[in-house]
């Protein structure tokens, strides 16, 4: 079995058909969305608190030797499968100092037009800096230095969870049952976004 198809069955069997596209909130039933940009300064010390949110959630659901999946949905022009050095890929490279697997190949969307180069990196989460990497998908919305916002996902195959960082303004965690979810609802339950508390609350409350 190739990688490629070792990744997309886990997901299959765990998520089902939902594609690992934004905005995923809206795709899976069992989800949370928090707000991670807490002002509107765009400076470097809210990027920094913004950073130590999304970080203090990752904690709660990565354990330093968990091996994961990270996944990067690519929209840089080129389209050659074989290239790995478009910015997205050749960034997300500079944070990992070990990979157990890679494999990079045209993803579109089942329920969208759009398509896009998806890289799959398979890795431990003490050969990633996760710290350093959630700085640059924010910092991806606020100066534009990359192209990582809304395209990176972290898959947790040890308790089925997605963290999604789409940009500075929010994450989406998505888990295959509440039960895995309830920890951090409470936890962390003044940072859901209010936009979609009533749909979050209904998860947990009913």
């Amino acid at each position: 079995m190739t990688f490629k198809n070792e990744f997309e069955n886990y997901c299959i069997q765990n998520f089902g058909e939902a594609d690992l596209a934004a905005p995923l909130f809206y795709r899976f039933p069992i989800a949370i969305r928090y707000e991670i940009g807490t002002c509107f300064s765009y400076d470097s010390q809210y990027v920094r608190a913004s950073v130590c949110r999304a970080f203090n959630i990752f904690n709660e659901l990565f354990q330093s030797n968990d091996t994961i999946y990270i996944v990067v949905n690519s929209f840089e022009h080129d389209t050659d499968t074989n290239d790995l050095t478009g910015n997205d890929i050749s960034t997300i490279k500079t944070f990992i100092k070990k990979f157990i697997d890679e494999c990079t190949f045209l993803y579109q969307p089942k329920e969208d037009t759009w398509s896009c180069k998806r890289y799959v990196i398979k890795a431990t989460v003490d050969n990633v800096d996760i710290s350093r990497l959630l700085e640059e998908i924010v910092w991806s919305d606020v100066d534009g230095r990359n192209n990582l916002a809304s395209g990176v996902y972290f898959i947790n195959p040890r308790n089925h969870i997605i963290f999604y960082l789409y940009d500075d303004r929010g994450l989406d965690i998505v888990a295959n049952k509440v039960s895995t979810l309830t920890r951090i609802y409470e936890k962390y339950n003044n940072w859901i976004l209010n936009y979609d508390r009533e749909q979050i609350d209904r998860l947990f409350l009913t």
